[in-house]
């Protein structure tokens, strides 16, 4: 029998009543909420918004182009965690995922090369036997709003990272946003 799989890609905030007060989908294909979100306030918008983990599918050519060994692994086909910020109308506003900070000394050809101790904000591609699945695996995040900063777990690698988000966040900017995270 055929079966109809169905992805659950919203985030809502209900009353007390069970009226839904805004609901957040990610409809970007290959993107889906993973784990937790936090509702923040955002200074520089002057209005709350939703911070939430979400996975974002990588095939394995993105992989080999960004610096993965293909002698350690024969696909690299995976799925890293990041965080997503949305307005309440559920629109991408700002983004931070693991796959756009990498680091390797393996292709000097490629823009990430370089040598991976001197790069401590960086996740090396190629530790170990190389990254897939879960490169990082976020079960939760916090944001400290005096700072403007948000700390997400790597299970993977038992590891927390502090992420700058009010310094990298350009209101009206999604794309510029984006790029500086």
């Amino acid at each position: 029998e055929d079966r109809e799989v169905v992805i659950l890609r919203n985030l809502q905030e209900l009353d007390w009543n069970g009226n839904i007060l805004y609901e957040i989908a990610e409809k970007r294909p290959g993107y889906t909420h993973h784990h937790d979100f936090v509702k923040i306030f955002n200074k520089k918008l002057g209005a709350n918004t939703i911070l939430s983990v979400v996975s974002k599918d990588i095939t394995h050519e993105q992989a080999i182009a960004r610096g993965a060994d293909p002698k350690k692994r024969k696909d690299y086909t995976s799925n890293p965690d990041g965080v997503v910020e949305f307005d309440l109308k559920g629109n991408v506003i700002w983004e931070w995922n693991i796959f756009d900070h990498l680091i390797q000394d393996l292709d000097p050809s490629k823009a990430n090369y370089g040598v991976v101790k001197d790069n401590p904000g960086k996740l090396d591609v190629n530790f170990g036997e190389g990254r897939a699945g879960d490169w990082i695996h976020i079960n939760s995040l916090d944001y400290n709003e005096t700072l403007g900063q948000l700390v997400v777990n790597n299970s993977t690698d038992s590891e927390f990272y502090i992420i700058d988000h009010q310094g990298t966040f350009m209101p009206g900017a999604p794309a510029g946003s984006i790029a500086a995270a």
